[in-house]
């Protein structure tokens, strides 16, 4: 619910927001409407019930860096799998 209010308070869609996360409740709140660039803390791989979620994951904030320029690239809302399944993880946006 803050992403949204925080999207909708400068003018922007959600899916135009970018959102960056560490908490797993963070990247699954924020994943709902919005890119999500998820960095792992410590290098850790992302628990299962948030690594399904379509979400640019990071092992850590330097390796972020270079994920965030595609993040800000205009692009279109990635659609669920055949049959409505969950997108899968990915370890960069398209």
């Amino acid at each position: 619910m803050a992403y949204l209010r925080a999207a909708a308070g400068i003018g922007f869609t959600p899916w135009d927001c970018p959102a960056v996360e560490d908490s797993p409740n963070g990247i699954r709140s924020a994943a709902a409407d919005m890119r999500v660039l998820a960095v792992s803390r410590g290098g850790t791989e992302l628990p299962a019930h948030v690594a399904h979620l379509p979400v640019a994951q990071a092992r850590g904030a330097c390796a972020a860096l270079s994920l965030l320029t595609r993040l800000f690239t205009p692009g279109p809302r990635p659609r669920p799998a055949a049959g409505g399944g969950a997108i899968g993880s990915r370890s960069a946006p398209p």
